[in-house]
Formats: C-alpha cells, sequence, structure tokens
C-alpha cells in the first residue's frame, strides 16, 4: 500500500513539471509525447490558412497563406484575414526561385517591379505600408527549405484578439513582364 502511494505521489510530481517545464527544454522524444499529437495545427478563417508548427519553434512559428501574386502585370488584390495569432507577424511574399546560382540575377531583375503592400484594421485604418522597388527597396532572406526568399518590407505588427484585417497588395509598375512565382504570406512568433 505505502510502495503505490509514494508511486502516485511521484508521478503526481512528474505531471506537474512537464506541465510547468517549457517546451524547448523537454529532450526530443518527450516533447514529441506530449505535444507531437498537437502540431502542427491548421485554421482558415477568412481568405488565409494559419498553421501553427508548435512551441518549439524558435522563429517562424506561424505560417499564414494567403494566395498567389503575378508580378508580371499591375494589379491590385486584397484579403480578408481574421484569427490571427497574438504574436508578432510580417507580412511578405514568398517567391519560389530557380537554382540558387541565378538568384542574384533575379533579384536584380526584380528590381524593374515596383509594388505596395497596405495592412488594414478596424474601420479600415491604415496599419502599415510599404511600397518600392522589389529587388532593391525590399528586404530578401531565405525562407523555409531554401527554395524560396521571404521578400517584406512592411513593419511588423502584433494582432489584436478577434481583430479583423485587410492586406492589399499592388503591383505599381513593371518594365519588364517578369512574373516571379509568388504567394503572400505573414510569418512570425516563436519563442525566440
Amino acid at each position: 500500500m505505502k510502495k503505490q502511494k509514494v508511486i502516485i505521489i511521484t508521478l503526481a510530481i512528474l505531471a506537474l513539471l512537464l506541465l510547468i517545464w517549457p517546451p524547448i527544454l523537454l529532450p526530443g522524444f518527450l516533447y514529441q509525447t506530449i505535444y507531437g499529437w498537437r502540431y502542427p495545427k491548421q485554421w482558415e478563417c477568412g481568405d488565409s490558412i494559419v498553421t501553427d508548427i508548435g512551441p518549439i519553434a524558435s522563429t517562424r512559428r506561424y505560417l499564414v497563406e494567403l494566395g498567389t501574386v503575378s508580378t508580371g502585370q499591375k494589379q491590385i488584390t486584397s484579403w480578408e484575414l481574421c484569427m490571427l495569432p497574438e504574436e508578432k507577424l510580417f507580412c511578405g511574399i514568398s517567391v519560389l526561385l530557380s537554382e540558387k546560382k541565378h538568384w542574384e540575377n533575379e533579384q536584380n531583375l526584380a528590381s524593374s517591379v515596383v509594388v505596395s503592400m497596405r495592412l488594414y484594421g478596424e474601420n479600415n485604418k491604415l496599419v502599415s505600408e510599404k511600397s518600392g522597388s522589389l529587388g532593391r527597396d525590399w528586404t530578401w532572406t531565405p525562407f523555409f527549405g531554401g527554395e524560396s526568399v521571404f521578400v517584406y518590407g512592411v513593419p511588423s505588427f502584433t494582432p489584436k484578439n478577434k481583430s479583423k484585417y485587410r492586406l492589399e497588395f499592388e503591383v505599381l509598375s513593371i518594365e519588364n513582364s517578369l512574373d516571379l512565382p509568388a504567394k503572400i504570406v505573414l510569418t512570425g512568433g516563436g519563442w525566440k
């Protein structure tokens, strides 16, 4: 009887420790046992698909995918966003590139494409905006897996709980018909 009581108390203490222990500090096998079945989570709201890869992510925990855009013609596209995580998010463009040796050339060609991205909050209030040459005025950084780059320039923002947003992307001018395979995404969050 005493042995059972000791085992029950020990298990209760271990369970309590696991509940308060930061997920990032857990060994891999233990993290998978506790959290692995829950992540990645995915939900849709408005025009967005939000993916949460879990609390072990140091950066880019959340990926909000909105849809593809064409950079080869003047156009305005907008998306409705809701149920966004209350984490710092960056708005940008995921551009699929060709072979690595051509990346610099593609960025130079993108300099002829001038775009604008505007984020509106409640009551159509402008939250942030960025306009400029895609190749010169926006920041290019390697994205998931190294086959694409995340091109961003809009300041980060932290969505408010249950607020709705509208993101607008506009191709203002093009000097050539460069049509980069691109999609609009928001990314952010993580423990760093």
